[in-house]
């Protein structure tokens, strides 16, 4: 199966909070995180699910943009 690098944005105040990012390591592949978004590694459906219960968190596809020539 394909999987893809997401990530999932927090949509709630304040910083992300502990218990989730815990639930999202122990459920997906993390590769990386900022203050309010983890950057994973997983299959959109997975994700889905995932978020059924998390409802304060979005996720949408990496997008990698090229530098600008100089």
């Amino acid at each position: 199966m394909k999987t893809n690098r997401y990530l999932l944005v927090y949509m709630g105040e304040g910083a992300m909070p502990s218990a989730d990012v815990a639930y999202f390591r122990a459920s997906s592949h993390v590769l990386d995180q900022s203050r309010r978004c983890l950057l994973v590694d997983d299959q959109a459906e997975h994700l889905r699910e995932l978020l059924r219960i998390k409802h304060q968190w979005q996720f949408q596809p990496e997008q990698l943009r090229k530098p600008l020539a100089s």
